[in-house]
Formats: structure tokens, C-alpha cells, sequence
């Protein structure tokens, strides 16, 4: 958590309580950022692969609908979503 051990025993259990959650949740944050980010490159990197005669790529519904239909949205989110930005990739094709 990188207190001093001044300041860490400066403060009252209430305190210290309030700043670990602090630190929780920065920590949670900053891995579910990293986890989404890895699925989105994992995804695209897989669709990127070209199909060969006879061989099917396998689709995953599930992941790309859950994933990308997702209705968890940040106010400030007014960039289009992943999945409209690889639609107009591959309409170029």
C-alpha cells in the first residue's frame, strides 16, 4: 500500500480501513481494465486469421454477444463500441 509506518500508525482502524478499500478497488479496476483489453485483442486477433478451404473458423456467439452487446456503459462513452468498428472493417474487405 507504500505508507510510512509514521503515518501508518497515525491512523485511527477507521482510517486505515477506508484507504485499504481505496486501494482494493483501484487495484480490481485496473484488472478488469487489463482483463477486457486482453479479450478484445484475443478476439480480434483470432478473426483476423484467414480461412482456409474446407476449414471452418470456429464463431463464439456467446463471447461476442455477451461481450460486445454489453449494455455496461460509461457516461463519457460516446465512441462507437468494438464490435460496429470491426463491422466496417470487414465491410471494406
Amino acid at each position: 500500500m507504500g505508507l510510512s509506518l509514521d503515518y501508518f500508525y497515525s491512523l485511527t482502524p477507521r482510517q486505515f480501513i477506508n484507504i485499504q478499500k481505496g486501494v482494493y478497488k483501484t487495484r480490481e479496476s485496473d484488472f478488469e481494465k487489463s482483463l477486457i483489453q486482453t479479450k478484445i485483442l484475443s478476439w480480434w486477433v483470432y478473426n483476423t486469421i484467414p480461412e482456409k478451404k474446407g476449414i471452418n473458423k470456429k464463431s463464439f456467439p456467446d463471447f461476442s454477444d455477451h461481450f460486445f452487446g454489453s449494455e455496461k456503459k460509461t457516461p463519457a462513452d460516446d465512441t462507437i463500441s468494438p464490435q460496429e468498428f470491426f463491422k466496417k472493417i470487414d465491410a471494406k474487405k
